[in-house]
């Protein structure tokens, strides 16, 4: 995942500010990876970002960035391969206050330096765990236990999440002792923006009816797929037959009449056909709320509807802060 290489970018803020007299010098350093769930507390005014590049004078990138209107200073920046002949242009950037974070990104991405895979997140301040997490040393596998002995910490995140979000962080910390010289986490998950499901009943209108024919059943008899197969393929070559455990699934152009004489010995098979519908809104009750959609979609349904007919379909919504998506539509039994 690209976003991944973001977190091994070091810059100033990833250093803790520690007293070095607190630091136990005769004590070792551990480097270990944790993840844990947090809240989102502010945005810090300051972006990370990974861009596909094929121009290697980091000078002129770092130049022509600094001059994008909202921008205050490159904390860092440096070029880093993949192991491929592809290279990247990472950078930790810091905005002056009030800037629009997405505003500034798209233009950084814009820069004529840059083409292929782009990748930005923003930082942000978190708080930390009352109760002790879990710290895994990667190359013993050891595992201990940790408390933070304050109450924010920094994590990098999405440019969706917003303040009190709760979320999913993961990443390294190097303890000497028990005391934080390093910290960098990002967050894996935002629990807060995942997306929430609904179930809408609405009738609408068959526009469209496709040439294929589905079926499927459920037997126990022992069915040679192989047989059917063939016999299919003599009325349509790229007819489906199929048997997974004990369902029979199958699709072909071929007319269902001549499908059935084939298929005369298994019982009670469900033939289907495929439109399309248009979904002009939906009022999605739980929230009170009518989404508009202006969609065609594609639906299964019982076999023997023609154009023009209404049909009772359940639709499946995925709803969150910033998307509303159509993800099933079937028609009710």
């Amino acid at each position: 995942m690209l976003a991944a290489a973001l977190i091994y970018l070091p810059d100033n803020s990833n250093q803790q500010n520690v007293d070095p007299d607190l630091i136990p010098q005769n004590q070792p350093v551990f480097n270990y990876t944790t993840s844990f769930e947090t809240q989102i507390i502010q945005d810090l005014e300051a972006i990370k970002i990974i861009v596909e590049t094929s121009e290697m004078n980091k000078s002129e990138i770092d130049y022509s960035i600094q001059k994008i209107e909202g921008i205050s200073r490159i904390e860092s920046s440096q070029f880093i391969s993949t192991g491929s002949e592809k290279w990247y242009y990472l950078a930790e950037i810091n905005l002056r206050k009030n800037t629009n974070i997405k505003q500034i990104v798209e233009e950084i991405f814009s820069q004529q330096y840059f083409n292929g895979e782009k990748q930005a997140m923003k930082r942000v301040s978190i708080s930390t765990p009352k109760e002790d997490i879990n710290l895994v040393d990667s190359e013993t596998n050891f595992s201990r236990k940790f408390q933070f002995d304050y109450a924010t910490t920094f994590a990098i995140v999405s440019l969706d999440s917003l303040p009190n979000d709760n979320i999913i962080v993961e990443g390294t910390i190097r303890l000497q002792g028990n005391t934080i010289t390093y910290i960098e986490l990002m967050e894996t998950e935002n629990k807060t923006s995942a997306p929430t499901f609904f179930e809408v009943e609405k009738e609408l209108l068959i526009n469209d009816i496709g040439n294929e024919l589905f079926f499927e059943v459920t037997t126990d008899k022992n069915i040679d797929q192989n047989y059917y197969q063939e016999q299919l393929k003599q009325l349509d070559e790229n007819a489906i037959f199929f048997v997974y455990e004990s369902k029979i699934y199958g699709q072909t152009i071929a007319k269902k009449e001549l499908v059935e004489e084939i298929l005369v010995d298994i019982n009670n098979i469900q033939f289907k056909q495929a439109g399309t519908i248009f979904i002009d809104s939906l009022f999605v009750e739980d929230l009170n709320k009518e989404i508009v959609f202006e969609k065609e979609t594609q639906i299964e349904f019982n076999y023997g509807k023609k154009v023009g007919d209404k049909i009772l379909a359940v639709i499946t919504l995925a709803i969150s802060r910033t998307s509303e998506e159509i993800m099933q539509v079937i028609e009710k039994q």
